[in-house]
């Protein structure tokens, strides 16, 4: 055995001898231990001590002692005979500790190979050597300054080190560890997951009712005055807006987590299936026996999971599981959790769409697809840790039905409840050239004419007959608002299409409103504001709006047939072939408003302006124009037969624009009975009218006034219904925009002249 060179000797804690001889024999309790790691002889640490000590006799200042004899320890040595015990380095004192673990860091061994006589230098670390670093050794190595590197070995690892990742016996195991496959065990964690399971199920479904409840309760007033929305129970108010983009949003986090929930309890309802069907059996094998007398135990120890009705459904007794009972878990389990998130959804979307937001309604559409990835994400993930016995592959049909389901709801909420004039509506709905959509069956069904509303419960714009803004507002007495300049303010909104007839809205102010194809019909409108509103297409017959302003604002197309518009203001109205025959509209200002084709047959227009009002092609027939203005005014083919001109500005008085059209008017009087002139020149104007290129022509065309005035024009109108008619039409650009019904309304109109019908 080789020896250490210069190795001084070593002094014994108190209490120890110096028989060398008795220090190399293992203690008792390592050989009552065996070769275990935290057990070490008495000789193992007396040699380790003595290598050491050679280096560090300057850092301890020890007592030198006899040389020790290092045969009983070598590099050659089992790993166990190398390793010093705890509790033998425990009892070293403070500083030889402290020492050693330097020595073990830093410090070179010198060692002398056995029965060569030559000195070498060991070329391992000093943690490798004989297995000796500080970990080795049981310290913990000494702090070092920072910014100074530790020092490491790119030798092999330490023995110790390796016998250190062995796993754990069974026996060394803590004792909840034990229990992993114990059924007990297994049966409490189920019974502990499914009691928090059930309360968040039942608090998911306070939510889902909650949220329905709400959004139900809100009407079509409250989406047109803004009412915030009144939580049920809470008596808690939310503005309108954020909490139809707020609640799906909620309700999708709740949902999500409910899932996920159930996703972990079912597996521990599967974990608890298999360790019964490991201890006990499966219920389906001992079925298949009558006698066999697992199927009582299996069926008790089933029996005794909690009433829950996932967890019945996951893992309960076989009777539950199976016929019209386990029907019904199942009925409950789909329809609270896969189809209830999808109708709520859908319910914000068709509650909040008349209000024409589509900022909001994109939000909707975006929860609803999220939601549906999140059940066939997790819900097959629920269906998939069903216990073995009852587990079946899902035919399929069922496949279908549910990607049937999906489907239908994506292509609902995306080109049905579609807002009006959004993209989806206008290259989607309305881009399919279909004369009839899905959306008008659902949303779009003609008003009943008795109880002013349609025939289904959902809409796609507000339906407010009747409805009266004083109660709306809570005002009892319409007098505490006589001084106010507008009861209510509806500026900018997006009411297209909105059925406001027989209502009470006055001082209401519009101004900037889209109210394109509403119906305003008998509704009492006095001194409101539509100032810049579009009104195209809008029906306005036998409204109250003595006063009302209407500058600025789009009527093209417009009705209003028989109207009370004493005093109203139509400065720069863009009125192309409105209706406003029988009108009232003594005192009104039609300054610069662009009246081309417009109907005011008997229209009562005595005192009112029309100053440099655009007439072309419109018809005055029997008006009451007693006292008007005419002044530079255009009449080009301007039916005034029978209107009443007494005391209008006379031709002296009249600009050369109006005096060339008095001019003409009585050439035409002076002509032929058949009046061919007439009739040409009429034919002439409308064609300047709608094929100009102008934005307005595709509004002048569906005006209530046009057909009429094409049959008056007769021959001469024949070419302009086929350039109109002919898509690719190249000298009537607004031919393109026509549909297939306003080519058929065409058609018959142009049968109905007699050179048209060859």
């Amino acid at each position: 055995m080789g020896a250490v060179i210069g190795a001084p000797r070593v002094s014994l804690p108190p209490g120890e001898t110096g028989d060398w001889g008795e220090i190399r024999k293992p203690c008792a309790s390592c050989m009552a231990q065996g070769p275990t790691p935290r057990h070490n002889c008495r000789a193992r640490n007396r040699a380790i001590l003595a290598l050491e000590q050679g280096e560090l006799s300057a850092i301890t200042g020890g007592e030198q002692a006899r040389p020790a004899p290092v045969d009983a320890i070598s590099p050659q040595s089992p790993a166990r005979l190398r390793r010093p015990c705890s509790d033998r380095m425990a009892r070293l004192p403070s500083r030889v500790r402290h020492a050693l673990a330097i020595a073990a860091h830093v410090l070179p061994v010198r060692l002398m190979a056995r029965g060569s006589g030559v000195e070498r230098e060991s070329s391992a670390s000093p943690r490798a050597r004989f297995g000796l670093g500080a970990r080795t050794l049981g310290l913990e190595p000494p702090e070092l300054p920072r910014k100074v590197a530790r020092r490491t070995s790119a030798g092999p690892r330490s023995r110790a080190l390796t016998e250190k990742a062995k796993p754990a016996r069974a026996d060394a195991l803590p004792d909840f560890a034990k229990k992993a496959d114990d059924l007990e065990a297994i049966k409490q964690a189920v019974d502990g997951a499914a009691s928090v399971g059930g309360g968040l199920w039942l608090s998911y479904l306070f939510v889902l009712f909650y949220l329905a409840v709400a959004a139900g309760a809100v009407t079509h007033a409250d989406l047109f005055l803004e009412n915030p929305v009144k939580l049920p129970f809470l008596n808690v108010e939310l503005p309108l807006l954020a909490f139809f983009l707020l609640a799906p949003i909620l309700f999708l986090f709740v949902h999500a987590y409910t899932l996920v929930h159930l996703v972990f309890l079912t597996d521990k309802a599967k974990r608890f299936d298999q360790a019964l069907n490991t201890q006990i059996g499966d219920d389906s094998v001992a079925a298949a026996n009558s006698h066999d007398p697992r199927i009582v135990a299996i069926a008790g120890v089933r029996g005794q999971l909690p009433s829950n009705i996932f967890i019945q459904f996951l893992a309960g007794p076989r009777d539950r599981r199976a016929g019209s009972f386990g029907w019904l878990l199942r009925l409950i389990a789909w329809s609270t959790l896969a189809v209830a998130p999808i109708l709520l959804l859908l319910l914000f979307q068709l509650q909040f769409l008349p209000f024409h937001n589509s900022w909001i309604t994109w939000t909707h559409r975006v929860a609803l697809l999220a939601d549906l990835v999140l059940i066939w994400w997790l819900w097959r993930k629920i269906l998939a840790g069903r216990i073995e016995s009852v587990k079946r592959r899902m035919p399929y049909g069922g496949w279908l039905v549910g990607a049937a389901f999906t489907f239908a709801a994506v292509l609902f909420s995306f080109t049905t409840a579609t807002v009006r004039g959004e993209w989806l509506d206008t290259h989607i709905v309305r881009g399919l050239g279909s004369p009839v959509s899905l959306r008008d069956l659902i949303f779009d069904l003609p008003v009943d004419q008795t109880t002013r509303h349609r025939p289904l419960p959902f809409s796609s714009t507000l339906v407010l007959a009747g409805f009266n803004i004083y109660e709306g507002l809570n005002i009892d007495d319409p007098e505490k608002a006589k001084w106010h300049d507008f009861v209510f303010r509806a500026r900018g909104r997006d009411l297209t299409g909105a059925i406001f007839d027989l209502a009470v809205l006055p001082k209401v102010d519009f101004a900037g409103a889209n109210l394109q194809g509403a119906s305003l019909d008998d509704a009492q409108l006095q001194g409101a504001s539509f100032d810049g509103a579009q009104l195209q297409g809008a029906s306005l017959g036998y409204a109250q709006l003595q006063g009302a302003s209407f500058d600025n604002a789009e009527l093209q197309g417009a009705s209003l047939q028989e109207a009370e518009l004493q005093g109203a203001s139509f400065d720069r109205a863009q009125l192309q072939g409105a209706m406003l025959g029988y009108a009232q509209l003594q005192g009104a200002m039609l300054g610069d408003a662009q009246l081309q084709g417009a109907m005011l047959g008997g229209a009562e227009l005595q005192g009112a302006s029309l100053f440099r009002a655009q007439l072309q092609g419109a018809t005055l027939f029997g008006a009451q124009l007693q006292g008007a203005s005419l002044q530079w005014a255009a009449l080009d083919a301007t039916d005034l037969s029978g209107a009443w001109l007494w005391r209008t500005n006379t031709p002296a008085e009249l600009g050369p624009v109006i005096r060339a059209s008095v001019e003409w008017r009585h050439t035409l009087e002076a002509a032929s009975v058949d009046g061919k002139t007439y009739v040409k020149a009429l034919a002439t104007t409308l064609r300047v009218l709608v094929c100009s290129g102008s934005g307005d022509a595709i509004d002048i065309v569906r005006g209530p006034t046009f057909p009429g005035r094409l049959r008056i024009a007769g021959p001469g109108a024949i070419d302009l219904i086929d350039d109109l008619m002919d898509k690719n039409s190249k000298g009537c650009p607004v031919a393109r925009a026509l549909t297939d019904d306003d080519r058929a309304s065409l058609l018959e109109i142009k049968q109905t002249i007699p050179e048209g019908r060859k």
